[in-house]
């Protein structure tokens, strides 16, 4: 019944414009007798036929190829016979304008041959497009009707898209049309309806669509027996440098979790010529298999926090940290044993604390761990016998800053002083703060300038501090300060801190502080956050209600955000105080290619426009941002700009002042800086922070002082470090170098490093512990240092190859331990004793010209020298080296050697330099041929004529042959 009614409007429409354009061609006809004569009466009618014959061809076709588009107006169609369009093409749209029909018969005989032209006047259409993430826009003006539908078709005549356009996005006459695409090719549109024949916009070709370049492995581990859904979608990386999320469609739907293995899936993406990987762990069912209980033991009254996870060994074998929540809380006012049962979340298996409580007896005498701060107890108490606990309670205030001279570098014993208020431990070099967290009386506490602290974990629970100075040190992380509400003085300058947020529910009651704080606000629960990629974000940890003002603590479940890629990211919290959670939600921008880009520094300018070869005009971020490397740079003064460089691999900078490097910590891809002779004096925390794929890094001949502790914390690449010729007179502490556990080359000569013992003398030396982070490190230069002591060599046992020469050493006893060692450079020191080298058996090169030596009895098992220099030492024979037929250098100028017999078994020596010794007889070298260099001056040798037979070979001897 329905296709009968179809038939019957169709066949209706027919003969509605059969009528009507019978009547119109009438008019037509009519006035153009008027105008033109009778004569054109039959042209008229002619065209009026032939247009009408067109029209219901057109009519029938555009029924077959619509069927959908019931609201098409065929009426419309015919309207096409009275007016005609121009179509005017700019980027991304397509205006309509709209005209009274006076075209020719020869115009109308030219549309009856090509159906798909626009009618109107013969003007060339340029047609331009946009494309945005693989979709084609363009504008439409002028519309006089709001029934227009689109076909898109492919270069093959195949229908890509096929819709009318809704009657709501047409506004004021106007609206977008869009379109998807999946490929590369030259698309056809044509817009139907709007009063005109089918206005075709020719030859949109599109060949910027945005393509999936990479879709990583996805990466699964579920237990035994869970039930496993295949993702739906995956994140793909695209030609645009964004992230989309992309439907996938398996091999498989289902998985047999029942037994445990790794199982690979594939499935595949359209638009992605490669299969999509899936790894599957399918884990046996995690179970604890033992819990061991918490046993403390806790003085009468010592606070005590209840431990939040215990650490439990898994039916796999692994440790596991796993939450407990504890049935009550322990009382420490109580004397005796006490046994707390909690329950572990997610495994419902008991667990056990057990607190033995005892009581303090005031009249034990204190053991102090460390004799300075033992000094510093005695000093202020004037006692010189036994220290009793009663004696350490009556202590209220302790003030030990550094130019008292006491150097503290360890407060260990300091948690026996329970009856604390006040604590002034300004510039002494502490790094562990761990045993403040037992000072809960404390209320001032001045940490400042102590260089090394970190971690600041321990005064979390410290609720009565009123006045904090952490001012000078490396600490980034704030957040255990969140809830020091009853703060009224806070220092924290000279730190790394980016976030100072966890000040915020006390900030506006701090009567004096250092830094500034603008909160993050939330309304309904929810914050919009907007930031370009690889700028800084950091999740707050406080933030301020809109409804109330009020400032509240938040507890993220992530702890920190990426940045490096752009797209939209959620993160969701708690509100403890509110119990209420909340939502951030992180727009990341992908950065803007086509900004323009300015350079203060005209010779930095000069050498980016010599590379990216513009030598005039605006320069955008899309002409640099692929660059990798420019020429080394030796009159740059400012750096403003160069962080538009983000594709840079490579920097030189030499011998020209530079005021900031800042511009450089934005250079994400850096693998290789030098900044040679520029004129910096210090290096500030977080300047290499985003350098993480640096590998080379050249501070030489700055004249550098001071250098943060955590100035080289984030450069875990780094491979090799070249600070040499600098002012840096003290390593305190290996946080310098530990988290460089990929380097392999340091250099720090010359530079002057001392230390200070206990009494106040100064040691050339470098602490014990300054390389504790560098296990891969196989080469070290420590020459023009005048070292006396090299105990921190002890750990390296990597070592490769050391230039310690020029210097003040006598023991060398920690390079024993170095059994890699191939090449040792020792000249200029005061070493007698060579005993620890006896252990080095690999070892290849050894120079120790210029010392104390006089036995080189320890060198006997280093057979496999090839080099040796021993000159300038008090050496009277060479026995020890028979059997080193490895060797083909030897030098052991200016000593008392007499007997040189031992030689004659070194074959392979090629040059050897013995003048100014003892010697009288030649004989033992007189067979060795392969001799190209022999010195033998300033001897007590008589007769060179046993040298007759190897003389022509040498070079330059000097000595000639006396027969007598």
């Amino acid at each position: 019944m329905k296709d009968r009614n179809k038939k019957f409007i169709f066949s209706f429409y027919t003969l509605s414009v059969f009528i009507l354009n019978v009547f119109l061609c009438s008019t037509n006809v009519y006035a153009k007798d008027r105008l033109y004569g009778k004569n054109s009466f039959d042209t008229s009618i002619s065209i009026c036929r032939k247009s009408l014959e067109k029209k219901l061809g057109n009519v029938k076709r555009i029924h077959r190829e619509n069927r959908c588009l019931n609201n098409l107006s065929v009426l419309q169609e015919f309207k096409e016979q009275i007016f005609f369009n121009k179509i005017y093409a700019s980027k991304g749209s397509c205006s309509v304008e709209n005209k009274e029909n006076n075209s020719s018969e020869e115009e109308t005989n030219q549309q009856e041959n090509n159906n798909d032209k626009p009618l109107g006047e013969k003007k060339e259409l340029k047609t331009f497009y946009e494309v945005e993430l693989s979709q084609i826009k363009f504008n439409i003006e002028n519309i006089k009707d709001s029934m227009l539908s689109i076909k898109v078709c492919d270069s093959r005549g195949n229908i890509e898209y096929l819709n009318q356009i809704d009657k709501e996005k047409i506004q004021e006459g106007k609206a977008t049309l869009a379109f998807n695409v999946k490929k590369e090719d030259t698309y056809t549109v044509k817009i139907l309806g709007n009063e005109s024949q089918n206005a075709k916009i020719e030859n949109i070709k599109v060949t910027e669509l945005t393509k999936i370049l990479e879709i990583k492995d996805i990466n699964i581990s579920i237990n035994e027996n869970e039930k496993f859904i295949f993702p739906k979608t995956v994140k793909a990386k695209m030609s645009n440098g964004k992230e989309k999320k992309v439907k996938i469609v398996w091999d498989h739907k289902e998985v047999d979790t029942s037994k445990k293995g790794k199982y690979t899936f594939e499935g595949t993406v359209e638009g992605y010529d490669k299969k999509v990987k899936l790894n599957l762990q399918v884990k046996e069912l995690e179970k604890i298999k033992l819990l061991e209980n918490i046993t403390v033991q806790l003085e009468q009254n010592d606070p005590y926090n209840m431990p939040k996870t215990i650490t439990a060994i898994m039916n796999t074998g692994d440790k596991k940290e796993v939450i407990v929540k504890w049935n009550s809380v322990l009382d420490t006012s109580k004397i005796g044993v006490f046994v707390i049962e909690g329950i572990v979340e997610g495994f419902e298996v008991k667990a056990k604390l057990i607190a033995k409580i005892i009581a303090i007896d005031e009249n034990e005498v204190v053991k102090f761990k460390d004799p300075v701060f033992e000094q510093v107890i005695r000093d202020i108490l004037y006692i010189e016998g036994d220290i009793t606990r009663k004696d350490l309670n009556e202590i209220e205030e302790l003030e030990v800053p550094s130019w008292m001279g006491y150097e503290l570098n360890s407060i260990e014993d300091i948690s026996l002083l329970r009856n604390l208020k006040t604590l002034d431990l300004f510039g002494n070099f502490i790094e562990n703060i761990e045993p403040l967290k037992k000072l809960h009386n404390l209320e001032v506490l001045n940490l400042g300038a102590c260089e090394a602290i970190e971690n600041v974990e321990p005064l979390r629970n410290l609720a009565k501090l009123k006045e904090l100075k952490l001012n000078g040190n490396i600490i980034n992380n704030i957040e255990p300060l969140v809830n020091l509400t009853n703060l009224e003085k806070l220092n924290l300058g000279g730190n790394p801190i980016k976030n100072f947020s966890p000040t915020g529910k006390y900030f506006n009651k701090l009567k004096e502080k250092d830094f500034d704080l603008k909160l993050m606000e939330t309304k309904d629960n929810t914050i919009e956050i907007d930031i370009e990629e690889g700028e800084k974000f950091f999740l707050p940890s406080v933030v301020t209600l809109v409804e109330n003002k009020k400032n509240v603590a938040v507890k993220w479940d992530k702890n920190k955000a990426n940045t490096d890629i752009a797209g939209k990211y959620t993160f969701e919290g708690y509100i403890e105080e509110t119990q209420s959670n909340i939502k951030l939600n992180l727009n990341i921008r992908a950065i803007d290619n086509n900004k323009k880009v300015e350079f203060k520094d005209k010779e930095l300018e000069k050498a980016i426009r010599m590379v990216i070869s513009k030598p005039s005009g605006e320069i955008y971020r899309k002409d640099i941002v692929k660059l990798k490397k420019l020429p080394s740079l030796y009159s740059v003064k400012d750096l403003s700009g160069i962080e538009n460089l983000q594709g840079l691999e490579e920097l030189i900078i030499m011998t020209t002042p530079i005021s900031d490097i800042t511009p450089i910590s934005k250079l994400k891809n850096l693998k290789r800086l030098e900044l040679d002779t520029v004129g910096i004096t210090r290096i500030n925390s977080g300047v290499f922070d985003d350098l993480n794929k640096l590998e080379f890094l050249n501070l030489a001949g700055n004249g550098i002082e001071n250098i943060s502790l955590d100035a080289f914390r984030e450069l875990k690449n780094l491979k090799e470090l070249n600070l040499t010729n600098n002012r840096i007179t003290n390593i305190k502490s290996g946080i310098l170098f530990d988290n460089l556990n990929k380097l392999e080359e340091l250099t720090l000569d010359s530079n002057k490093i001392s230390i200070s013992n206990m009494e106040g003398n100064v040691i050339n030396t470098i602490k014990v512990d300054a390389f504790r982070g560098l296990k891969n490190l196989n080469k070290l230069n420590i020459q023009d240092m005048e070292l006396e002591k090299i105990d921190f060599l002890e750990d390296l046992s990597n070592l490769e190859w050391i230039d310690m020469r020029n210097n003040n050493i006598k023991d060398i006893r920690p390079i024993g331990n170095s059994q890699k060692l191939n090449y040792l450079w020792a000249d200029h020191n005061k070493i007698e004793d060579l005993t620890p080298i006896k252990s080095l058996t690999e070892i290849e090169n050894l120079k120790l010209n210029n010392n104390e030596i006089k036995d080189i009895q320890p060198l006997k098992n280093c057979v496999n020298l090839k080099s040796l220099c021993i000159e300038q030492n008090k050496i009277t024979t060479l026995k020890s080296l028979e059997n080193m037929v490895r060797l083909t250098h030897l030098e052991a100028k200016q000593n008392s050697i007499k007997d040189i017999e031992a030689l004659s078994n070194l074959i392979n020596l090629n040059s050897l330099y013995l003048e100014n010794n003892q010697i009288e007889n030649v004989n033992p070298i007189a067979n060795l041929t392969k001799l190209k260099v022999l010195k033998l001056g300033s001897n007590k040798i008589k007769d060179y004529s046993p040298l007759k037979y190897i003389y022509n070979n040498l070079n330059n001897p000097d000595f000639t042959l006396n027969y007598k």
